[in-house]
């Protein structure tokens, strides 16, 4: 059923929507932001790298959602014994 307020003429649906739609640009804006992010990083990390996929515990004793991911991480050496490493 359609709840129409009187008071201000204003279906309550599209209030709610309005409410769902900045949620989801928010989140869109957050995409954005990690993807930005990353493109940086990427510039900063040589050909040779080797990327991976890890799984994070992030050390609290109660968290149902260890570990935590995929992070991805770039690992490459310089100078033979210097093993470098970057979050992508």
């Amino acid at each position: 059923m359609i709840d129409i307020s009187l008071s201000s003429g204003i279906p309550s649906y599209y209030t709610s929507g309005d409410k769902h739609i900045a949620r989801s640009q928010a989140f869109l804006n957050g995409i954005h932001r990690q993807e930005t992010s990353s493109k940086k990083n990427c510039k900063e990390i040589p050909s040779n790298a080797t990327i991976r996929e890890e799984h994070v515990k992030c050390g609290k004793t109660l968290c149902v959602y260890c570990p935590h991911g995929p992070y991805y991480h770039a690992y490459w050496k310089e100078n033979v014994c210097i093993i470098l490493t970057r979050h992508v």
